[in-house]
């Protein structure tokens, strides 16, 4: 996954996920928290600011 921008790696891991954040969708606290919890664990840095 190195050498991936984080738009890129973010889109990635939203469509892969079934949550297509790019289009505008809103994501439930518990899911968001569950994908802050994922993201912030693969790639130790803070998921993009809405």
């Amino acid at each position: 996954m190195m050498g991936v921008n984080t738009t890129g790696l973010a889109e990635i891991v939203f469509r892969g996920i079934g949550v297509p954040l790019v289009h505008g969708q809103v994501v439930s606290t518990c899911d968001e928290l569950k994908l802050v919890k994922w993201y912030a664990t693969h790639n130790r840095a803070p998921p993009p600011a809405e």
